[in-house]
């Protein structure tokens, strides 16, 4: 397994370590990856300029020094590295979930 980057980390490289971690999961790369803030979260598709139709929560990769897990502002966990919290988030995903057409 890679190393995560130390806590102490800027937040762009810790953010990278975040989207490589998931850019791995074949299930997230039929999704939209969106970021703002650091903040990476997954779309299906979409709907305007703007806007996209988000499913399931999203990694902040710099909460107290490690990867946290939000929906909505709710903290939903923190993980040492990015593949933990990646692989939380697979696991909270509706099934059958991919991108719309």
């Amino acid at each position: 397994m890679p190393e995560s980057p130390a806590a102490d980390e800027p937040f762009p490289a810790r953010a990278r370590a975040v989207g490589r971690a998931a850019y791995d999961q074949p299930v997230l790369r039929r999704l939209m990856p969106v970021t703002s803030h650091f903040d990476l979260w997954f779309a299906t598709g979409a709907t305007g300029q703007r806007s996209a139709t988000r499913v399931g929560p999203m990694i902040w990769p710099h909460d107290e020094g490690r990867y946290g897990v939000r929906d909505r502002g709710e903290l939903l966990a923190r993980f040492e590295t990015p593949e933990e919290a990646v692989a939380f988030v697979l696991d909270v995903l509706p099934e059958g979930i991919g991108p719309t057409r």
